[in-house]
């Protein structure tokens, strides 16, 4: 009699779960260590790389249903980040290869691979650049955004602003007809353009026939001198006009039977000191600094030219200032004689004005 038929079926054993088997097997590869590392891969963490293969791989065979495939953005982001790190190495040691470039790259010893080198000032270093680059990105990055919604505001603001040209354009509106205008006009109503008053006011210089970039606005298609009620023009600058257009004809300078435009004809003068003229009107009109700077160098560069405007308003402003200065610090000592003195000549000056002259 089979005495093994009669004896009770023992249980079979449960499989050893994941930490057990785990255990195991960092107890069984205790006597497998290897004290010189040989891999495929020819990179400084390859040994690294191996053994989170094999744990992953191990943790697969144990667990099928985990998907441990790695993405195309984790694989893209691995590469920049290895050709980074070996651009900062090449830079660190140029003479160097990091990663040599073997025919048979079966088996070979890696050469960053060295357990009695020290490498922490390395890697302090790698990671000190890699946060410099990180900043720099960052901030190269919120640069461009803030200049993307500089532009998206600009662009909407303009676009929602229903008397802007690019608010009827993209909406298609209609340019509506101008206002009729009367044929005969008060000069108290007046409205002359922008250019029109430019060309007026002169730089505070009456119109002379020199100014021949000046002339074409007061002259018509055919030549003839237009009248007061187009050009806008007061009558002391209306004769100015007239006299400088028929010396300017006279001299064969200006055409009689035709307008010349605008880039057909410059001041009769010095290019330098119309330039310096016309940067002068500049400075002192909106306190140009780039005209300032341009005049003082033109002022060292040459010398004979006029520069009596420039240096009268700049000698004016020094005056101005040390006079406020001078008030300021009399005003601190509790000194107010100055300012008496100025109220009581304007006192003056307001009594002498309803006295009698008498006559001597």
């Amino acid at each position: 009699m089979d005495v093994a038929r009669l004896q009770p079926q023992s249980k079979q054993e449960p499989s050893p779960s994941f930490a057990q088997q785990f255990l195991n097997d960092k107890l069984l590869g205790q006597d497998k260590l290897q004290f010189t590392k040989v891999s495929e891969k020819g990179t400084a963490d390859a040994l690294f790389a191996e053994c989170l293969e094999s744990i992953r791989h191990r943790r697969f065979q144990l667990d099928p249903d985990v998907d441990n495939r790695s993405s195309e953005a984790v694989e893209k982001l691995t590469q920049e980040e290895r050709a980074i790190a070996a651009k900062i190495f090449q830079r660190v040691d140029p003479e160097r290869k990091i990663a040599p470039r073997l025919e048979s790259r079966g088996c070979y010893i890696d050469p960053l691979w060295d357990p009695f080198k020290r490498v922490e000032e390395l890697q302090q270093q790698v990671a000190q650049d890699l946060t410099e680059f990180a900043k720099v990105v960052g901030a190269a990055e919120a640069r461009r955004q803030r200049l993307l919604v500089r532009a998206s505001l600009r662009r909407q603001y303009r676009m929602h602003d229903p008397l802007s040209e690019g608010h009827r354009r993209f909406f298609g509106a209609q340019r509506a007809d101008p206002f009729p205008t009367p044929h005969r006009v008060h000069e108290r109503f007046w409205d002359p353009s922008p250019d029109v008053r430019v060309a007026l006011k002169n730089n505070n210089v009456p119109i002379s026939w020199r100014d021949l970039h000046i002339l074409h606005h007061f002259v018509g298609e055919n030549g003839l001198i237009l009248p007061r009620r187009t050009t806008h023009a007061s009558r002391y600058q209306q004769r100015c006009i007239f006299k400088a257009i028929c010396m300017a004809r006279r001299m064969a300078l200006f055409p009689y039977d035709w307008k010349p435009t605008q880039g057909e004809l410059m001041p009769v003068m010095d290019p330098l000191q119309y330039l310096v003229d016309e940067l002068t009107s500049r400075y002192k009109a909106t306190g140009d600094l780039r005209a300032d700077a341009m005049l003082c160098v033109m002022l060292s560069k040459y010398p004979k030219l006029n520069y009596f405007r420039y240096l009268q308003y700049k000698a004016q402003g020094q005056k101005a200032e040390m006079e406020a200065m001078q008030q300021q610090d009399e005003e601190d000592r509790g000194d107010f004689s100055r300012l008496l003195r100025k109220y009581k000549r304007a006192a003056t000056d307001q009594e002498s004005r309803y006295q009698p002259a008498t006559s001597v």
